[in-house]
């Protein structure tokens, strides 16, 4: 549920953000573009939420203790989320067709998928071993959020 649901996360998240055909009418739009972020942001990863969240439920009815895996699950699907919100670069949605679709830099899918190997470990590592795996991941949204401070050339 962890890896699969932050990859589903990510994917519609870049998918919201970037793959928008009518920009112009978002920012003539009477909400702030701050709202409107977090509205695109709430919308991508809501589908991975509805999928995944029963099954951690159901699980949690048989081991209570697998309800834990709610934290590494919204950390994945969140981080991920906003690391596609602050890397997004504006494409069309016909691109996403074509083979390497849409337009991320390939060291952002590495650490895409670093993050998500990295909240799986904490579900599955033991002791500092998951410690360590969660400053990974969220050392990685940080360091997305750091690099990619010139919003001018975001898709948002």
């Amino acid at each position: 549920a962890v890896f699969i649901g932050g990859s589903l996360a990510q994917n519609i998240t870049q998918i919201v953000v970037a793959a928008e055909d009518a920009p112009e009418l978002l920012r003539m739009a009477p909400a702030s573009a701050r709202n409107l972020r977090i509205a695109k942001l709430i919308a991508a990863i809501t589908p991975a939420w509805l999928l995944f969240a029963p099954l951690i439920l159901w699980r949690a009815t048989l081991e209570p203790r697998s309800l834990l895996i709610f934290v590494p699950f919204t950390a994945v699907t969140v981080l991920g989320g906003l690391m596609m919100l602050w890397s997004a670069k504006p494409f069309n949605r016909a691109d996403l067709i074509k083979p390497r679709g849409g337009n991320q830099h390939w060291i952002v899918g590495l650490s895409l998928l670093v993050l998500d190997i990295a909240w799986l470990a904490t579900v599955l590592a033991p002791g500092w071993w998951a410690v360590s795996a969660a400053l990974i991941g969220l050392t990685l949204p940080l360091a997305t959020w750091l690099l990619n401070r010139d919003r001018s050339k975001l898709a948002y």
